[in-house]
């Protein structure tokens, strides 16, 4: 496991390995979504894994994304706000609709029943608190763990959840969020998945009276599709 000391590294590095050595194939469907070969195929890593120890670098960093991908709605200000909407049951999430417009439109049904399938909001903040207690209460357990996947997501055919969940371990004077996805689109959702996680997991460890120092990353499948890559980096 590779580890950064700064977001901006982390960022570049990635970058290049999913270019370098990833894997070209094609999935037909994105988020339940038949899509076509030409635009969709892409460059894959099976099992990714990292460890980052600081990020005060975190504006800058996704400001870099931004410019270097063209996706406007990769920022401080876009992650700031999905962190604080992972600690309230918001659906329908009007502003992150907004951000992503195109996005949404094609791949949920946002368009159609005026709320998404799912958000983060709504899947974590009935057993938010009941985190923060156990924190408190055993600060050293292992089983500080709070889902996003359930289980009936298992068996449907729209969009599920990329992110199954964090994972919560204190040990002084660390504390440690693990993130587990089990897929990750490079461009348009790594920056901010690395960074709305670590703004998650610094409201959590505040209110249980700790601090978040690193942050663990587990990706089963890191990918960037063919429509999203500027012309230096396709394949």
């Amino acid at each position: 496991m590779r580890i950064y000391s700064n977001m901006s590294d982390l960022f570049s590095e990635t970058v290049r390995e999913v270019f370098a050595r990833g894997q070209i194939t094609f999935d037909p469907t994105v988020q339940g979504i038949v899509v076509p070969r030409e635009e969709y195929e892409m460059k894959e890593i099976v099992g990714y894994a990292y460890k980052l120890t600081g990020w005060e670098d975190m504006p800058e960093a996704l400001e870099w994304w931004s410019r270097k991908f063209n996706k406007k709605f990769v920022s401080y200000e876009t992650a700031k706000k999905w962190a604080e909407d992972m600690m309230k049951p918001a659906n329908p999430d009007q502003w992150w609709r907004e951000v992503m417009e195109e996005y949404w439109q094609k791949f949920s049904i946002y368009g159609k029943v005026g709320r998404f399938e799912y958000t983060y909001g709504e899947r974590i903040y009935p057993y938010l608190s009941q985190l923060i207690e156990d924190i408190k209460r055993n600060p050293y357990g292992r089983g500080h763990f709070i889902a996003v996947w359930y289980p009936h997501d298992t068996g449907v055919t729209w969009r599920r959840p990329c992110t199954i969940g964090y994972q919560f371990i204190w040990r002084e004077p660390r504390g440690y969020l693990i993130v587990y996805q089990r897929s990750c689109d490079l461009v348009n959702f790594f920056p901010l998945d690395v960074a709305k996680a670590i703004l998650f997991g610094e409201r959590v460890f505040k209110q249980a009276g700790l601090e978040l120092t690193n942050l663990i990353h587990f990706i089963g499948s890191l990918h960037a599709y063919k429509i999203d890559v500027p012309p230096d980096l396709r394949w």
